[in-house]
């Protein structure tokens, strides 16, 4: 290990109707990196409640790797299998954030928070987080959204190859349910 500190991390979340929940991840910062925000908030890349720095300094060299590949959400599935997560869906907020949260942003807690979503898959930066986690795309909205989440992992190739599979399957079954 590149740092003293367990392996997995464990932070309080607000999940489904603003109910409290522990997130599971594997920890990719230094102990104590969430007192240091408040020296790092001039270097903030994001606007609004969330703090996002590209090479963040309380990143270590093992967690870089984990976050390169998404592997530090796997412990996650802990969460989705106890029910308080779903696989796609909006990131559940720090307690903190969500209090902050204008009426407009709230819808995100009507529904399960969610491991991947459309934040995550439109290169996270690149998208305001308050509207790449809107609530309620449809079930192959949802599809898409998990095979495009192994994007760095993943051979574009292989992936764009299933997820036509993914769209012509939709396509095929809805006009059989629709009966167009």
């Amino acid at each position: 290990m590149t740092s003293n500190g367990p392996a997995f991390f464990r932070q309080v979340r607000v999940g489904r109707d603003g109910k409290n929940f522990h997130i599971v991840k594997f920890r990719t910062m230094y102990p104590g990196s969430e007192r240091m925000v408040v020296h790092l908030a001039a270097q903030n890349e994001q606007d609004g409640l969330l703090f996002k720095m590209r090479d963040d300094p309380r990143v270590t060299p093992i967690g870089r790797f984990l976050r390169r590949y998404s592997l530090d959400e796997l412990p996650q599935l802990v969460n989705v299998f106890t029910g308080d997560m779903s696989l796609v869906g909006p990131r559940p907020p720090l307690p903190t954030r969500s209090e902050r949260y204008p009426d407009d942003m709230r819808r995100r807690l009507v529904v399960k928070p969610g491991m991947t979503g459309l934040w995550q898959v439109s290169g996270r930066s690149d998208l305001p987080w308050d509207e790449g986690d809107a609530p309620g795309p449809s079930l192959c909205g949802k599809l898409v959204a998990i095979v495009r989440s192994g994007d760095s992992v993943a051979d574009s190739h292989r992936r764009d190859a299933f997820l036509g599979c993914v769209l012509t399957i939709g396509s095929a079954k809805r006009n059989v349910l629709t009966d167009d």
